[in-house]
């Protein structure tokens, strides 16, 4: 299986927006798809925050 996120990246992710750990938090009582599909939308999120940021 492919690795989208390696743990260098997570940890740069989780300094940088502490917002996604409550996020996730805050998710967990709700009904959420699939691990792999929350994995791919966060990436995604993750990508764009990171492009949006190198623009500026």
């Amino acid at each position: 299986p492919l690795t989208l996120v390696t743990p260098t990246f997570v940890l740069a992710l989780g300094n940088l927006l502490p917002i996604f750990g409550s996020l996730t938090l805050t998710n967990v009582s709700l009904p959420v798809p699939e691990p792999g599909s929350l994995l791919l939308i966060g990436t995604g999120i993750a990508g764009l925050v990171l492009l949006g940021s190198r623009r500026k």
